[in-house]
């Protein structure tokens, strides 16, 4: 049978890991991806070489 650890913190140091937490993420995750696509970007990721005129 295994035991629980429980790891208790008080308000303030909850608050700080918290804050750390995020800001390494954001370390990690340094770049910021947009929501929309250049049509260039679309007929790229399609694999579209011309634009027909119909």
């Amino acid at each position: 049978m295994s035991t629980m650890q429980i790891i208790c913190l008080e308000s303030e140091a909850l608050y700080q890991l918290v804050d750390k937490v995020v800001e390494r993420i954001k370390e990690k995750k340094n770049t910021v991806e947009d929501k929309w696509l250049s049509p260039a970007e679309a007929m790229n990721l399609l694999h579209i070489t011309s634009k027909s005129n119909t």
